[in-house]
């Protein structure tokens, strides 16, 4: 089961069997990455995964340029020895002590090698490249990295070490990324000609989600179903709270609550729902309105279970 819309994720599939390169847009715990790395999983691809920032360089996912230490690897104690024994006079080691001279002989000249990032080794391997978090990067930095790559007609990137590098013909490209969020960066024509969107909405109710969430980490059986039913019940009452903008859309998140019930399940009975949900919800707002708001709200309809 998934934490999506299974029409959503039927159109991103279908993109992805289109190599269309795509933005899934929403907020968090929307279930945006699960539902791209669901797509490699279900095409039988590997997967690349970046997470995006506003600290990122153009080339940081593709590849960096470093000294090679090939050399120095290659001059060990061993080849030392025989070339210090072959210049006393031992001519057995003459084969030794020339392999030793020609990496030193390369070592004295430093020589550069590429590293491949995720995105590197994908463009020439082929497969499912997930850009977490797209919109955190600067524009200029997304542009030159997105753009050549998401071209209609031979895709590619300029890999330092490489040159151009036209992308494998099976690479997927998925970007992901929360809208209006604080630090999040807006993009411009140029990219988004480039990729088709796809808006990931919270689900209205979310029993069918939190049940398989807890029961694939715990095991079948691990709670009572009305442990469910009391977090749908709280998150609908919210979920209507955030869409007449009385609170932030951070008390939606479906990933504390997953949490909240994970830690019920193996406490032993040592714990509750209500102090769990306290603990990872009040983390999801930024005031002591809201804070005090959301522990009513979950004394209300959660109690003491």
């Amino acid at each position: 089961e998934t934490p999506y819309d299974l029409s959503i994720y039927g159109e991103l599939f279908n993109m992805a069997l289109n190599r269309q390169p795509v933005v899934c847009e929403g907020d968090k715990s929307t279930g945006k990455s699960v539902a791209a790395k669901n797509v490699a999983y279900d095409l039988m691809m590997p997967s690349y995964e970046d997470t995006y920032g506003e600290d990122m360089m153009k080339l940081d996912p593709i590849a960096e340029r470093a000294f090679s230490e090939e050399a120095q690897e290659h001059m060990t104690m061993e080849l030392a020895d025989a070339y210090m024994r072959y210049q006393a006079g031992e001519t057995k080691f003459f084969k030794q002590a020339k392999e030793y001279m020609y990496w030193k002989d390369r070592a004295m000249t430093p020589q550069l090698a590429t590293n491949l990032g995720e995105m590197g080794k994908w463009a020439f391997s082929g497969g499912v490249y997930i850009a977490n978090e797209a919109n955190l990067a600067r524009v200029n930095v997304r542009e030159s990295i997105f753009n050549p790559a998401a071209e209609d007609n031979q895709p590619h990137l300029t890999i330092p070490g490489y040159g151009i590098v036209y992308l494998n013909p099976d690479c997927v490209m998925i970007a992901t990324q929360n809208k209006d969020y604080a630090g999040t960066n807006g993009s411009n024509d140029a990219i988004d000609s480039r990729f088709g969107k796809i808006k990931f909405g919270y689900p209205p109710h979310i029993f069918d989600q939190l049940k398989t969430m807890t029961e694939s980490d715990v095991g079948a059986g691990c709670l009572q179903d009305e442990y469910y039913k009391r977090c749908d019940k709280l998150y609908t009452f919210l979920r209507s709270q955030v869409h007449a903008g009385e609170r932030s859309n951070g008390v939606l998140s479906i990933r504390s609550f997953g949490k909240a019930l994970k830690d019920v399940a193996l406490g032993g009975g040592y714990v509750t729902l209500h102090s769990k949900l306290l603990i990872y919800l009040q983390n999801m707002v930024h005031t002591e309105e809201d804070e005090k708001a959301i522990a009513d709200d979950i004394h209300t309809y959660i109690a003491n279970i």
